[in-house]
Formats: C-alpha cells, sequence, structure tokens
C-alpha cells in the first residue's frame, strides 16, 4: 500500500464486507488486514480512511465496533444498506 504513496495523495479503503476485519493477532489472517493497515499507517504517520459497507451486529464483537470507532473507520450496518434507505442522489 505505501508504494503508492505520493506526497499529499490520500489512499481510502472501501470493503463491502458483514466483518470489519480489525482483529488482532499474533499472526495475518482473513480477520486482520485492516488492522494490519490501521497499524501500518500510523508507523508512518499516514491517515487511515476506511470505510466498511454491510457491518452485521451480529458478526461482530464489542471489541471490534470499539477498535472501528477508536481508529476513527467510518461503517454502514446491513440493515441500513436497503435500497428504500438509501439517500436520493437529487
Amino acid at each position: 500500500m505505501f508504494e503508492h504513496y505520493q506526497a499529499g495523495k490520500t489512499i481510502g479503503i472501501i470493503n463491502f464486507d458483514a466483518h470489519f476485519d480489525l482483529r488482532e493477532a499474533p499472526i495475518a489472517t482473513s480477520g486482520t488486514p485492516f488492522l494490519q493497515s490501521a497499524m501500518l499507517c500510523q508507523q508512518h504517520q499516514r491517515p487511515f480512511q476506511y470505510l466498511c459497507l454491510g457491518i452485521a451486529d451480529h458478526g461482530n464483537t464489542k471489541v471490534l465496533f470499539d477498535t472501528a470507532n477508536s481508529l476513527g473507520c467510518q461503517y454502514i450496518r446491513d440493515k441500513e444498506l436497503a435500497y428504500s434507505k438509501l439517500p436520493s442522489s437529487n
């Protein structure tokens, strides 16, 4: 990811998933990639901009919601993504 950074530019991550994938673990797994990205951003003093669409309450622990909130992640829950609830583009 950092090889694509240019001065004055920002990378944003959009994840379409029911899970945050912000788990803390001693090794990389399918549940850890975005926490790893957040830690790299902190290490390199870069902003971590992460939007997750489709978060399921039952698929994430309170710790994961707390982690997402403390990192400033944005998310929209699965039940909020119904077509009738999306804002109009008009």
